[in-house]
């Protein structure tokens, strides 16, 4: 039994059969059954229409706001300084950041020493000019007389003179000694004339020469006088005091400042604003390459951390420094307000007027511009996606004149961008918000 040979495997052919007989099996009953089957019946799904609350469209008038921020200051505020080159020699109590000032008190007094001995100096070289100038007028003066007196004189003389040569001529008994005296003393008197009047004529030259020379004193005192005063700095105008830097000893330089001033009592809100909103929409002209407003703009105040509210006006536009193209929009806060320099507030300034226009709110736009709008369609209403020509868009509304129809619906709710999708509008409402 050992030794008998073990059994052949079956051919490969016999272990496959059985495998693909089933398969072939399987394969014929699902053709089987799938062509009995019979296809489903189609069944129409019908949808209600979805519904949305909507806004009525209609055409408005508008006043276009340009808004912005803006810390409050003082319209006039800055440094005061030296205009010396003096130690410090007295400051004032006053000067302290937060103290208030009058105009005119004297908050710095500089060494002034020098020019006030400069000053003595100069008052007594012009008293003693005035003094020449006028003993110089006083002689003119009596010069002048004897002038007068000395020609009444030399008339006299000549007269005589000349009655005794007519005498003489008459056949009259008149000696040639006697004659000549005449005609000595008319001589002599001439001469005298002539040598007052050669002095007056050499004094002229003395009183002009020193009438210059009282000039240039006068100059003198009045510039050594502006610089005693500017040795006492007084604050320009009433205000406060917002940093002090004099110091008693200190040197101060010309052009150094020694305080700052500032007047609360009128404020001022700089507000930047983009150069292409402000010449869009506020009525400026800038064919001179300046913007020069036309009319005044009516702005609102508000503080950022309170109630307190003001209003003001536009006073002036100018170009910012930088690439971006700003101006600063400089509004002036009306009087009586309660609010203070350094408060941040927000801005609002009127500007053009819009006449026959939509505004919408900006929550129904999206961020590409579109709004969703219930069209009519047959009996019912379907969703329609439009885009308008805008002509301002803010965080609050967007305004458009052209691309929209009084009457049309605007969606309120948000909806997925499905064009047709059939709308039910609920309770239309017109707008009548005014926008800003």
């Amino acid at each position: 039994m050992d030794g008998a040979p073990a059994p052949s495997p079956p051919p490969l052919w016999q272990s496959l059969l059985l495998p693909v007989l089933l398969l072939v099996a399987g394969v014929g009953g699902l053709l089987v059954l799938k062509s009995r089957a019979r296809p489903p019946a189609e069944v129409e799904v019908r949808r209600a229409p979805l519904r949305v609350p909507v806004l009525a469209l209609e055409r408005s008038e508008v006043v276009v706001t340009l808004t912005g921020h803006a810390a409050l200051r003082p319209r006039r505020a800055g440094p005061v300084a030296s205009e010396l080159r003096a130690r410090v020699r007295k400051v004032a109590e006053d000067l302290r950041p937060g103290a208030m000032v009058r105009e005119g008190q004297v908050l710095v007094e500089l060494d002034g020493d020098d020019s006030e001995s400069a000053l003595a100096s100069a008052r007594a070289e012009l008293t003693a000019g005035k003094a020449g100038l006028e003993r110089l007028e006083i002689e003119r003066g009596r010069n002048e007389s004897l002038v007068k007196v000395r020609r009444e004189v030399f008339d006299l003389a000549e007269r005589e003179w000349q009655r005794g040569q007519e005498l003489r001529r008459g056949g009259s008994l008149i000696s040639d000694s006697e004659l000549g005296r005449l005609k000595l003393e008319a001589l002599r008197a001439r001469e005298g004339v002539l040598q007052l009047e050669r002095a007056l004529e050499l004094h002229a030259p003395l009183c002009r020469e020193q009438q210059a020379r009282v000039e240039i004193f006068e100059q003198q005192v009045r510039r050594l006088e502006r610089d005693l005063e500017r040795t006492r700095i007084a604050a320009p105008f009433a205000g406060r005091i917002e940093r002090a830097a004099a110091e008693v000893g200190r040197l101060a330089l010309p052009g150094e400042p020694l305080f700052e001033l500032a007047d609360d009592s009128r404020l001022e809100a700089p507000v930047p604003l983009l150069a292409e909103e402000a010449e869009r929409w506020l009525e400026a002209d800038t064919s001179t390459g300046w913007y020069v407003l036309k009319r005044p703009h009516v702005a609102r105040l508000k503080w950022v951390s309170g109630s307190l509210t003001a209003q003001g006006r536009l006073l002036r536009l100018h170009p910012l420094p930088g690439p971006d193209r700003r101006v600063e929009a400089v509004v002036e806060v009306d009087g009586g307000s309660e609010l203070k320099a350094g408060m941040f507030v927000a801005a609002e300034i009127e500007g053009k007027k819009l006449s026959d226009v939509f505004v919408v709110p900006a929550r129904l736009v999206s961020v590409e511009g579109e709004m969703a709008l219930a069209r009519p369609d047959g009996g019912g209403y379907e969703l329609e996606l439009r885009r308008p020509a805008w002509l301002r868009r803010t965080a609050a509304f967007a305004i458009a004149r052209e691309g929209l129809e009084p009457g049309e619906l605007a969606v309120q709710s948000p909806l997925a961008p499905v064009p047709g999708l059939k709308l039910e509008p609920v309770a239309p409402q017109a707008e009548t918000t005014p926008a800003r």
